[in-house]
């Protein structure tokens, strides 16, 4: 199988019916020093969804404290299928700071 033509600016993932890749979806709403993000629900649900219409594996994460997420982006790390998939997928939905300067 070709994985790049000369041409083509992308990839093929992997044949039709398998799974495509791995989706972890880290999903922040409640926080001690910072407003609810109100919403981040409904856009992790879309983001799973999505990303099982495009046969990945997902696994999602809601309010993991900082040690929880390290642990869980480590489990990921580890695991002994990526072989088995084209491409990895993070999605972290968390609050963000503007730029100041």
């Amino acid at each position: 199988m070709q994985i790049l033509s000369q041409s083509a600016n992308y990839y093929q993932l992997v044949e039709p019916n398998k799974i495509k890749g791995y989706c972890l979806i880290l999903n922040y709403e409640n926080f001690i020093q910072h407003d609810q993000r109100k919403g981040t629900e409904k856009d992790a649900i879309s983001l799973e969804t999505l990303f099982k219409k495009l046969k990945f594996k997902v696994k999602r994460h809601n309010d993991l404290s900082k040690e929880e997420t390290k642990t869980a982006l480590a489990n990921v790390a580890s695991l002994d299928c990526h072989s088995e998939y084209s491409c990895f997928v993070l999605c972290i939905l968390s609050h963000g700071n503007e730029k100041r300067g």
